[in-house]
C-alpha cells in the first residue's frame, strides 16, 4: 500500500538543495529568504562555491576575496559555473541573467551579480 507523501515546505526544499552545504550556509539563505537582505548573501555564496569547487579549495575559500578566480584559483569550469549558478537562482529565489551568467570570472562578479539581482526593482 502506497501513503501519499506529506508536501515539502519551502524550507524542505532549500535543505535538499544546500545538503551538501554547510549549516551556516542553510542558516545564511533561510536569512536572506526572510529578509531578502544583501548581507546574508556572502555566507551563501560561499558555501555554494565550497561546494562546488571541492575540499581542495577549502584553503583558499578561508581567504576569499572579491578577486578570487572561479577558474584559475578554484578550478571550476563554465559548466560547473553555471550550475552552480542555477542553484543560487532557486536558493536565493532570484533570476540571474544569463548573459551575466557567462562572465563570471571572480566572486566579486558573483557577489554584485546576487547583489543587483536583490535591489528593489531588479527583474525577480
Amino acid at each position: 500500500m502506497d501513503f501519499p507523501q506529506p508536501e515539502r515546505t519551502p524550507d524542505d526544499k532549500l535543505g535538499a538543495a544546500l545538503r551538501h552545504c554547510s549549516r551556516t550556509t542553510l542558516e545564511a539563505a533561510r536569512r536572506f529568504r526572510r529578509t531578502r537582505d544583501a548581507v546574508h548573501l556572502p555566507p551563501v555564496l560561499l558555501g555554494v562555491l565550497e561546494h562546488y569547487a571541492g575540499p581542495e579549495a577549502r584553503p583558499v575559500l578561508r581567504q576569499a576575496h572579491d578577486g578570487l578566480r572561479l577558474t584559475e584559483d578554484l578550478g571550476l569550469d563554465s559548466l560547473t559555473r553555471i550550475e552552480m549558478a542555477l542553484l543560487l537562482e532557486e536558493v536565493l529565489q532570484l533570476s540571474l541573467p544569463e548573459e551575466r551568467l557567462r562572465e563570471l570570472q571572480t566572486l566579486g562578479d558573483m557577489r554584485r551579480l546576487a547583489e543587483n539581482a536583490v535591489r528593489p526593482g531588479a527583474a525577480a
